[in-house]
């Protein structure tokens, strides 16, 4: 039993040790930077992920399905590393060989617009959406916020974001379809 004279001994832990994410799970799912020999395997992922998006909003001219390999591949050439402003930071989920999940940021200004996050249909709701997100804003150390969009009526889009720490910011309009714009401080808790 401590005497009357005693006192607390400070946490000698940093306080930012909370902030410390997780370790992965032993899922054999590795994140990466995407190379160019990718760039079919994800315009094919993006291809069957927005399919239900393009039937919701009855549109299937949205931009991640017309995207060429052609194009993706020259955004993987340009490169990006999420430091300089302008260049795009693409990032992948392989499984062996396969890509099956990605999402790209680009930093503009301090803020990071994120976008085009995609998981294979069979893996989804085990985490690897966030995981990806949260692997984003890591690789974007000189982002002050991070900012993505997505159709105002993609509930579960809207659901994963919210619980990822993003808040809506704004409604636009674009092409007739409702869009929401999601943002999220660097640094804050999901």
């Amino acid at each position: 039993m401590p005497d009357a004279g005693s006192r607390s001994v400070p946490d000698p832990r940093p306080a930012a040790a909370a902030a410390i994410p997780a370790p992965p799970p032993d899922d054999g799912i590795v994140l990466a930077a995407a190379r160019g020999e990718d760039a079919d395997q994800i315009v094919k992922l993006q291809y069957l992920c927005y399919q239900s998006e393009a039937e919701l909003y009855g549109d299937h001219s949205i931009a991640p399905l017309t995207e060429s390999v052609a194009e993706l591949r020259g955004i993987l050439t340009e490169g990006g590393d999420g430091w300089r402003d302008g260049a795009t930071l693409v990032l992948v989920a392989r499984r062996g060989w396969e890509v099956v999940a990605a999402v790209r940021g680009r930093l503009d200004g301090d803020t990071c617009r994120v976008g085009r996050l995609v998981t294979h249909p069979r893996l989804r709701r085990r985490g690897l959406a966030s995981r990806l997100l949260a692997e984003i804003e890591l690789r974007c150390p000189t982002a002050a916020r991070f900012e993505l969009f997505t159709g105002a009526r993609s509930a579960d889009n809207i659901r994963l974001y919210t619980r990822c720490g993003y808040r809506e910011t704004r409604r636009a309009v674009d092409g007739g379809i409702e869009m929401m714009f999601l943002a999220k401080p660097a640094g804050a808790p999901a």
